[in-house]
Formats: structure tokens, C-alpha cells, sequence
């Protein structure tokens, strides 16, 4: 539940800023995804949004889903699909390299 929260709010602060003529521009991650887009670059723009905000937060929503039922004492509902979900997506988190 930390990582979800902390993502959150790392996600709403500017990541990048550039000063230039005295102005001050920055953006978000999502900000830059965006741009990417616009300029017609979505190819790039796809896999930054995959690779730093889709997949660690399929991450962090799966370690939810299997945590909070066994912290209530219970069993969650079909673990072994979200065990192939998180298998699947860690290799694509690449939020390590960012």
C-alpha cells in the first residue's frame, strides 16, 4: 500500500526541468509521455508509458491483491493469475533504469 501511495505521488510532482531564457519548464512522466505522443514519436511514447507506469503499478496492484487477503487471513480469489501477471510483468517495471 506504500508503493502504490509513494507512486502516486511521485507521479504528480515534475521528474524533468529545463530552464531556458529564465523560463522554467517542467514536466511529469506522464507529461513527457504526452509530448512523446504529440510530436509523433507514440512508438517511444507507448513503451514509456508501459515500462515506467503501467507495469509497476500491475506490480504493485498484484502484491496488493495477494497481500491484503492473507494479512486478513484469508485466501485471495484465483492467486495463480495474478502469479503470472506479476511474473510477467517484472521484466517489463523498468523503473530501475529511470
Amino acid at each position: 500500500v506504500t508503493a502504490i501511495v509513494l507512486f502516486v505521488i511521485g507521479n504528480a510532482y515534475p521528474i524533468v526541468g529545463l530552464s531556458v531564457n529564465g523560463d522554467l519548464v517542467e514536466t511529469t512522466l506522464l507529461g513527457a509521455v504526452r509530448v512523446l505522443y504529440r510530436d509523433g514519436m507514440w512508438p517511444i511514447a507507448g513503451l514509456v508509458f508501459v515500462t515506467t507506469f503501467l507495469m509497476p503499478l500491475m506490480q504493485m496492484s498484484a502484491m496488493a491483491y495477494l497481500l491484503f487477503p492473507l494479512w486478513r487471513r484469508r485466501l485471495p480469489y484465483r492467486p495463480d493469475i495474478v502469479f503470472r501477471v506479476l511474473h510477467l510483468a517484472r521484466p517489463w517495471g523498468m523503473t530501475e533504469v529511470l
